[in-house]
């Protein structure tokens, strides 16, 4: 098992495939899916937390990180080139569907996948989120 893999729990076969998946959805990203996430995610992140007493600190960054990018998407005082905006998108259509690659619904595991797709999406937009930190006052902390 590789670093990466004891790292995040996921196969490097698993990774290279969530990761193609992530830009070939990003390439066709429609204006649809921002109204999709923009009806169902606070549900779905309203539904994690409800969904048992104990909410895990992994669960929690997972939790921060999606309000993260979902604040950088959505907020009209920061410009963002559509590439990156779909980039974010297709994550957080990733997040919100329950029947991904580790479906949501498996105890313990099934939320792995979409933390290494978030994750994914936040290492590859390092910079543009130290920007939107610095601009919003976001300790930097919560963005890394």
């Amino acid at each position: 098992m590789s670093a990466t893999e004891e790292q995040n729990g996921l196969p490097s076969e698993l990774q290279q495939e969530l990761e193609r998946s992530l830009y070939d959805r990003a390439d066709r990203i429609h204006p649809d899916d921002e109204r999709l996430v923009d009806e169902r995610l606070e549900k779905k992140i309203q539904s994690l937390l409800s969904g048992s007493a104990v909410v895990s600190q992994k669960l929690r960054v997972l939790i921060q990180r999606v309000q993260l990018l979902y604040s950088l998407l959505k907020d009209p005082d920061f410009s963002l080139r559509w590439t990156t905006k779909a980039l974010i998108l297709a994550a957080l259509v990733y997040f919100i569907n329950p029947f991904d690659m580790v479906p949501d619904v498996l105890p313990l595991i099934g939320y792995v996948d979409d933390a290494f797709v978030i994750g994914l999406v936040i290492n590859s937009l390092n910079e543009e989120i130290r920007r939107y930190a610095e601009f919003r006052g976001i300790p930097l902390e919560v963005a890394a």
